[in-house]
C-alpha cells in the first residue's frame, strides 16, 4: 500500500538511531514472497474476512473496488506480518503517505506510529539493521471512511546523497522481495478486476496547506447515484483528438467525482459504444500548487475513478488507457485562482480507430 525532503545532514547525524532486534525465526521460501495480510472489518481489526499474501505494501482504492471480497469499506483495518530482511547494514527511516492511519513495528520497536483518521504524510524515527539478518515485521492499517490508500517506503541513510541543497533521498517502496510472508495465505486471493482499477497508487492532495481534511463525504464514490444517459448528442471523437471533459469535477484534494460529473460521462460512454474499436487515453491533471509527488499521484487516480466509471457502463477496459499527468501540462502557467483552476482537468485523446 504509496506520498518532501528530509532534513539537512547536521540534523540528521544528531538523530540517535536505535538497533533492531534480529528475528528468531527463518522464512519458509528461499526468496521473498510478500507479507500476510489479514483484513478486518472494524477499525479495531473485530471482524476478519480474508488472508493473502501481498507482495508489497503500496495500494489504493476508490470505493468502487474493495481490497478483498467482503470487506465492508466503512471502517476497515488491516494487519500484515511477516520477516523483512536487510540488504545493508546502517541506519534506515520509513516514510509512508496514507489515509488513515499506519503502525510500523520492526525489529520489536515502533518506528512508524501515526493512527489519526485523515489524508498525510508520515516518516517514522531511525533504526538499524544488519546485512543479511531478518527481522519481524508488523504493519496496521486502518481506514475509517471511503477511499483510501497506503505505501510503505525506506530509505538507507548511508546511500543517500549530500548536496549544497540538501539531501538527494534514496526513498523507494520496499521491495516484495525483501518480505517473507511465515505462513501461507489461507484463502485464494481475490479475482483480478479491470486493468484500470488494479493498478496501486496513493493519491495526494493539491493544496496541502489548507490543513487535514475536516471529514469525507458520508458515501464512497461508488454508492452515488447516477443519472440516468441524457439525450444530450453524442460527443466528436475523431483520432488524435483530444476532449478536455470540462463538466466532470471531483471534490477538492481527493478523486470522488461530483454528481454534475455523471451527465458528461453518460455521454462520453454513449459515444465510445459507438465505436466498440477505438481506443482512448483517460488523462487526469492537476494545477502546480503543493507537492509534485502527491499531485502526480491525485491525477492518476481521478484518471482511474473515471475509466472506472465508463467501465460500469459497459466500455471494454482494453478500449481505455489511464495516466496521470500531475502539474506537468498546464493550460495556463499564471494568473488568478480562478483561471489556474482550468489546470485541473481529466482529458480523453483518441489514440486509435
Amino acid at each position: 500500500m504509496k506520498f518532501l525532503p528530509f532534513a539537512l545532514l547536521c540534523f540528521l547525524v544528531a538523530l540517535p538511531v536505535s538497533g533492531q532486534r534480529p528475528s528468531g525465526n527463518k522464512p519458509l521460501r528461499s526468496s521473498g514472497d510478500g507479507l500476510k495480510g489479514e483484513y478486518f472489518n472494524g477499525n479495531a481489526f473485530q471482524e476478519k474476512v480474508a488472508t493473502r499474501v501481498d507482495p508489497v505494501i503500496n495500494f489504493t482504492f476508490d470505493g468502487f473496488v474493495k481490497p478483498v471480497p467482503g470487506l465492508k469499506i466503512r471502517p476497515f483495518t488491516a494487519r500484515w506480518t511477516g520477516l523483512l530482511l536487510a540488504p545493508a547494514t546502517g541506519p534506515y527511516r520509513l516514510t509512508s503517505v496514507v489515509d488513515d492511519g499506519i503502525r510500523v513495528t520492526i525489529g520489536g520497536m515502533r518506528v512508524l506510529d501515526e493512527w489519526r483518521y485523515r489524508r498525510q504524510k508520515v516518516t517514522g524515527r531511525p533504526f538499524r539493521m544488519e546485512a543479511g539478518k531478518y527481522y519481524d515485521i508488523l504493519i496496521e492499517y486502518v481506514n475509517q471512511t471511503g477511499n483510501g490508500y497506503a505505501d510503505l517506503d525506506w530509505d538507507f541513510r548511508e546511500k543517500a546523497k549530500y548536496t549544497a541543497t540538501g539531501f538527494i533521498s534514496t526513498r523507494s517502496i520496499i521491495p516484495g522481495r525483501f518480505f517473507f510472508s511465515e505462513v501461507a495465505p489461507d484463502t485464494p486471493p481475490p479475482a483480478k478486476t479491470a486493468p484500470v482499477a488494479r493498478t496501486p497508487v496513493i493519491a495526494g492532495r493539491e493544496k496541502p496547506n489548507a490543513g487535514p481534511p475536516k471529514g469525507k463525504p458520508a458515501e464512497p464514490n461508488a454508492a452515488q447515484p447516477e443519472l440516468p444517459p441524457p439525450a444530450a448528442p453524442q460527443m466528436t471523437l475523431a483520432l488524435g483528438n483530444t476532449v478536455i471533459l470540462r463538466k466532470v469535477t471531483f471534490e477538492e484534494g481527493e478523486y470522488i467525482l461530483k454528481t454534475s460529473s455523471f451527465t458528461e460521462l453518460n455521454q462520453l460512454a454513449t459515444s465510445l459504444k459507438q465505436y466498440p474499436h477505438i481506443h482512448v487515453e483517460i488523462a487526469g491533471h492537476t494545477d502546480f500548487e503543493g507537492d509534485p509527488r502527491l499531485n502526480q499521484y491525485l491525477s492518476e487516480n481521478r484518471a482511474k475513478v473515471v475509466a472506472n466509471y465508463l467501465a460500469r457502463k459497459g466500455i471494454n477496459e482494453e478500449q481505455m488507457t489511464v495516466k496521470g499527468y500531475g502539474s506537468k501540462r498546464p493550460l495556463i502557467k499564471s494568473g488568478t485562482e480562478a483561471e489556474r483552476a482550468a489546470n485541473r482537468r481529466v482529458e480523453i485523446t483518441v489514440t486509435a480507430m
